[in-house]
């Protein structure tokens, strides 16, 4: 049997996690193959990262492919797979329309392509070979309804919550130790998205081995992100209005600090001081269940 914690090091989206972990248990059990399935989120929320446990977790050789290559080849990769399989299609959505319907259609649902002959007989082929397809998309509305049908399991990567990103931060550079105020300004420089913070934690990493340092304050932070070109202005709002405010003890606070949104609405808004940021921040809490939930 697999081990209960199948994704150790994804932080995060617990239910998609333990759905991941039923799904390959069962699978395991069962000696099949993973099903057909569709993940759904943001640019580097951890879509394919879910895609690599996946096949390592069940013994599965992974191809990754772009969609928006246009010069794609899917049968040519489904004939080359060996059996055991999980052909990666990233950016799904970007798939030709004629690529979905010749040959993924039949494919899915009967494990056959078809193949033009020398002689211009085009016939079915069955493959052969246990193959899973499994698409990542950022753009679920672009995906063609009867192409959605065709996946037996279609998941969510939920948005990261400012917790999640601490969390993310602490466990890759560790065991460099931040104080509180270091992390979450960090935190709020990332949009909170974990690929964003992933590479900001590399910058402070870097700092960090090359001034032998075991313990980073605010300032280090501040010093590590403005010598990158990265802003700190409005992660320093954010960063004290969440603790003056004591949000984030629940999951309706926690979807209020989206950092993103809050950028859009800035913007929209021109360049405004601290005290408007912060009227604003209120208002919109006191209005509605999310900032989020409006300016998404």
């Amino acid at each position: 049997m697999i081990k209960q914690n199948v994704l150790p090091n994804f932080v995060g989206n617990e239910e998609t996690k333990t759905i991941f972990q039923e799904t390959i248990s069962k699978c395991i059990k069962d000696k099949r193959e993973f099903p057909h399935t569709l993940i759904i989120g943001s640019s580097g929320m951890g879509k394919n990262k879910l895609a690599e446990f996946i096949s390592r977790e069940i013994g599965a050789n992974v191809l990754e492919l772009d969609c928006s290559n246009r010069n794609i080849n899917l049968v040519n990769n489904l004939l080359k797979l060996p059996d055991k399989s999980i052909l990666l299609l990233d950016n799904i959505h970007l798939l030709p329309i004629e690529i979905i319907h010749n040959v993924l259609f039949r494919f899915m649902d009967e494990g056959k392509i078809y193949l033009r002959y020398p002689d211009g007989r085009i016939e079915p082929f069955d493959v052969g070979k246990r193959i899973t397809i499994l698409g990542t998309t950022s753009e679920f509305e672009k995906v063609l309804p009867p192409f959605i049908k065709r996946f037996n399991l279609i998941l969510e990567i939920d948005s990261y919550t400012h917790d999640n990103i601490c969390q993310i931060i602490r466990d890759f550079l560790a065991p460099i130790s931040l104080s509180e105020d270091a992390i979450s300004i960090l935190a709020n420089t990332t949009r909170y998205n974990p690929r964003i913070a992933i590479q900001n934690a590399m910058l402070v990493k870097k700092y960090a081995q090359q001034n032998t340092a075991t313990k980073l304050e605010s300032q280090d932070i501040d010093k590590i992100l403005l010598s990158n070109k990265i802003n700190t202005y409005y992660a320093h709002i954010i960063t004290d209005y969440i603790k003056n405010n004591n949000f984030l003890q629940n999951e309706k606070d926690k979807r209020l600090c989206h950092y993103e949104s809050l950028i859009i609405q800035l913007q929209l808004n021109g360049f405004i001081d601290c005290e408007q940021f912060l009227n604003l921040l209120q208002n919109e809490y006191s209005q509605s269940d999310s900032i989020c939930h409006r300016l998404r």
